[in-house]
Formats: structure tokens, sequence, C-alpha cells
């Protein structure tokens, strides 16, 4: 093996280290601004992203992971998350805490069958920082997925140790904290020191959770989300009926061949769902309008046909008018940053003719609605 092996920076920086460097030790020799916060990760011949843990063993291209950038906020968001866990685990002996879902820039999360306790909040963020002040090491520990199994069912957790023993591999690496073993699909700092920054405060039944924004990289007050927090937390309702709360449990049905019954029940539970909407609209006789909205391939066509067909059993007449056909030509769509075009920009849409089209349907005259043709790019007026 060679004495040496050369890693090469973006800027066309080399350094020369001894293989088996781990990617952390390479900064410190390395960095050429060693002043700055230094980084959550790397990313290894622009590829897989490289925890600093990890040990490098031949020539290659590395490119650091800003704490501000898309991959780093979320290595930095799993670390603090993982630094909760463990000092939920120090001081609630009796109960056991489960990260649930993000929330705006939050991530809720809430005990096991209980409520939060006022001042959890406080005695949770006193012992993270405890543990970030000792500048704690995240171990990296490969194992047999029967032996992961094991420690997670000493430490009381039968969830990750049922999904152990259905993991698709003979053997898996599980992050250690001062003892405490867990199983995260993402990359993880290497010390406690590097997540300096952190709020813990009550939020409904649980906790809410808030590290620095992407591209930020610094705490912002957070933006409440009650309907849609409401939402995700049916979710879990919705899951628990169907006996699917974890991945391992969706193992299980998946290898039990019952795939086909848990998809009639979710789809019963969302028709159900739609028909309860649908009745609440019918409720109120001055209801007009109702508006549908979501993210791109979020399922709104195929909800506002549903919801539909329900209005219809109430006897109600429903007509659909997609946003998709107020679309302006192509070639005056307005271009983001990188020169592509933004369909998501408001200016993207003929909205005076939307909001024409809408009073002259409150008012009850006929309208005739544009198409658009997503081939050529253009609006037509004869829809």
């Amino acid at each position: 093996m060679s004495q040496t092996i050369t890693i090469t920076f973006p800027d066309g920086r080399q350094c020369q280290v001894a293989p088996g460097t781990t990617v952390r030790a390479l900064w410190t020799a390395c960095s050429d601004k060693p002043s700055e916060i230094h980084p959550v990760g790397a990313i290894w011949n622009q590829g897989k992203p490289y925890m600093m843990q990890e040990k490098l063993w031949e020539d290659g291209n590395l490119a650091w992971i800003d704490q501000k950038s898309q991959e780093g906020y979320h290595i930095y968001r799993q670390s603090v998350i993982f630094i909760l866990l463990k000092a939920s685990r120090d001081l609630f002996k009796d109960r056991r805490m489960i990260i649930q879902h993000t929330i705006s820039n939050g991530v809720f999360c809430e005990f096991d069958g209980v409520n939060a306790h006022p001042g959890d909040d406080q005695l949770l963020m006193n012992r993270m920082q405890e543990m970030v002040q000792a500048d704690l090491p995240f171990n990296l520990w490969e194992m047999s997925a029967e032996e992961a199994a094991g420690i997670f069912e000493k430490q009381g957790q039968p969830e990750s140790a049922a999904l152990m023993r259905t993991y698709p591999q003979d053997s898996v690496t599980l992050v250690e904290l001062d003892g405490y073993y867990e199983y995260f699909v993402y990359q993880i700092v290497d010390r406690t020191g590097i997540t300096q920054q952190f709020r813990l405060s009550q939020y409904e039944k649980g906790l809410l959770l808030q590290t620095p924004e992407e591209g930020v990289g610094e705490l912002t007050p957070f933006h409440e989300q009650r309907k849609l927090h409401y939402i995700l937390q049916n979710t879990v309702q919705w899951a628990s009926t169907m006996r699917v709360r974890n991945v391992a449990e969706l193992n299980q049905v998946t290898r039990a061949n019952k795939m086909d019954g848990l998809i009639r029940v979710s789809e019963a539970l969302h028709e159900k769902r739609i028909a309860q909407i649908a009745d609440q609209i019918c409720s109120d006789s001055r209801v007009r309008l109702i508006m549908i909205a979501g993210p791109s391939s979020s399922g709104k066509t195929s909800f506002a046909q549903r919801l539909a067909v329900q209005l219809r059993v109430n006897g109600k007449k429903p007509v659909a008018v997609s946003m998709d056909n107020y679309f302006i030509d192509r070639d005056q769509t307005p271009r983001d940053e990188n020169g592509e075009y933004d369909f998501e920009n408001l200016d993207a849409l003929q909205v005076e003719l939307f909001n024409q089209h809408l009073i002259q349907l409150f008012n009850g005259e006929r309208v005739q609605l544009p198409v658009y043709d997503f081939v050529q790019g253009k609006s037509r007026k004869d829809g």
C-alpha cells in the first residue's frame, strides 16, 4: 500500500495524507480556512456523502459539506435529533421519545402514549447542552443485523429490533453516542460540539425541535401551521389503524403478501375522509368555491375528481377549474436563477384572466375557460 494518498479539492488544491486518515483529520491537516466552523461532512468523488468519522484509503476528489447547504442542513438536524433521543433516555426512564414529523421549520416529537409534562423542554435542553459542551464523539459500529437487533432489544426498542430482523443486508452500521445506539439512514456529524444551535419548546401534546434553517445557518422564528400538523397527526392514527406504525411492520405486511389488503383499507379510509369533507362543504349553503392546494404531483387533480363524485352524491353539480390551464405562453414564462422556466412563479399564470373568470362565475355568467397545450407551450382560448 502507498505511504500517502492524494486528495484533490474543488479549487484544485491537493493534500497528501496517510491511508486511513479520517475526513475530520483531513480537515484539520489540510483546511485552507482553519478559522471557519468546520464542515458537517464531505462529498467523495462527486458521489456518496462521507461522514467526518469515515476513513479515506485512496486518491480521490473531496468537497466539504457546509452546514447551510441542503445536505448539511439534514446532517445537522439528524445529529441534533440523535442528541435529543439520548437526552430523553437519560432523563426519562419510564417514557420513550418518538420523532414524528417535520412541521414548518421544526420537528414535532412526542412521548409514546403520554403527553409531555410542563418543563420537559427545559430539562431536555439543559441535558442536550451538557452533551454539546462535553463534545462527545459519535462512533460508527459495523455489525451483523442480528447483533443490532439484540442491542435494540436491550435498549427497549422492539420496533428497531424488528426492523433489523427484516434488514435486507447481513451487516449494518449503527451510530453510538455515550453508550446509546441508533440506526440512521442519513449522515451524522462526528462530535456533539458541532451542534451549538438548536431550540426545544412545548408544542401541542409534545415538543418542537428547531435547528438552523437551510441556506441561513441560524435559528429562525417558528411559523405556525396548525392545519398541516392536524393532518399529519391524522396520518399517524391511520398508520396505527392499519397496523403499519413503522417500517418494520410495513416490511412484515410486504413479506406476508398482504399489500393488497393494506391498499384497500388505505383507499377506504381516504374515501371516507373525502365523503366527510363533501358533507362539511354541503352543510353550508354559502360555499361557492373550493380551493385545493398542494405541490407538483401531489394528487390535486385526482383529489378534485374524487371530491366531485362525493359532492354529486350530495346533489351538487361541481365544475373543476384547473390552474394549469391558466399558464401563459412558455416563451413568456419567467425564469429562475439557473435560467430554467419557473412554473411555480405566480407570474407564470394569467392571474388577471383567472380573477375575471371567477368574478363572472360568481355573478352567474357563462365563461369560456382556456386550455393549455403543454406540447406546444401555448394557451388556447377555445376551451
